[in-house]
């Protein structure tokens, strides 16, 4: 069951080897944008992990942005990490997050670009969108579930008792509950503008304010159900047998101004061969570097 093996692998453990650019409606281009930097330097990076992860397993990673860019690389952990980037809702570790970041001011303050692997890529753009103390450039996620994640069908996901506990139930998407969805989800469906309410304006101008925006997915993705979600696709509400729809036909296509990011270049999508807990992988990194260095150095 995909999400036993979510909870084991972790939405954290990702690498990409065997890389190849995405090819299709989207409008992709060679990795090769002008990056904006500091007059001292390349700006410093955020690098938050996803779930059942923490800083200890993402120093390799660390290491080797520094090591490809000069950069100042801060790795974020949420409470004590591997229990709490599970057990705590994702309004509870967006807060978190997003304090943390404050707490970095002097090195942060005048920008900076920011990777979010797995579930923490919803939380680097939850940064983005809703909190947005210091200005992000460049958003870069490693097979981030965007589009949401449906393993199987659960009757109970949008209770208040479900979700008010574990980081998961709060960007589960279940076509067949979609109106559920809506009302009752703790964090995508606001986080995603498909429930449009005050902050919908606000959450679409901070989305097209970035530089890029960067979305690495792999079809091998064996943890997100669709692998696809790591690009914004979802299934497609009520329909079975259940299909995937592309990101143009997602209310985000709009609702967050991807459509805008697309038409200027700034919406970049690569793929990957490699499974998800692959993702963190130094052969990996090295495999597929140029759909991610580029935009920070």
């Amino acid at each position: 069951m995909k999400l036993l093996k979510y909870l084991v692998v972790g939405l954290g453990s990702l690498a990409v080897c065997c890389a190849r650019t995405l090819h299709g409606a989207i409008k992709t281009i060679t990795a090769n944008p002008s990056i904006v930097t500091s007059s001292s330097g390349p700006l410093p990076i955020v690098l938050m992990h996803g779930i059942l992860s923490d800083t200890t397993k993402m120093e390799p990673v660390a290491n080797w942005l520094r090591e490809n860019t000069g950069a100042v690389v801060l790795p974020i952990e949420i409470g004590n990490g591997k229990q709490d980037s599970a057990a705590l809702t994702m309004p509870d570790q967006l807060a978190r997050f997003c304090q943390s970041i404050r707490d970095n001011q002097e090195v942060l303050a005048d920008g900076f670009n920011m990777i979010g692997i797995s579930q923490g890529g919803l939380l680097a753009r939850g940064y983005v969108q809703r909190c947005a103390d210091f200005p992000v450039r460049n958003l870069i996620t490693w097979v981030t579930p965007h589009g949401g994640v449906y393993p199987y069908p659960d009757p109970t996901i949008y209770t208040n008792a479900n979700q008010a506990k574990n980081s998961y139930p709060g960007y589960w998407r279940d076509p067949f509950q979609y109106n559920n969805y809506l009302t009752a989800s703790a964090y995508l469906a606001d986080l995603n503008n498909e429930n449009p309410g005050t902050n919908s304006s606000v959450y679409k101008d901070r989305i097209i304010g970035l530089d890029n925006l960067v979305l690495i997915w792999s079809p091998f993705d064996d943890v997100l159900e669709p692998p696809s979600s790591g690009r914004f696709s979802t299934f497609a509400v009520g329909k079975w047998p259940l299909e995937i729809i592309s990101v143009e036909e997602t209310p985000m296509w709009t609702g967050l101004g991807l459509d805008i990011m697309n038409a200027t270049n700034r919406l970049k999508i690569y793929e990957t061969d490699c499974d998800h807990a692959d993702h963190v992988t130094l052969d990996c990194l090295e495999a597929w570097k140029h759909y991610t260095l580029p935009f920070l150095i």
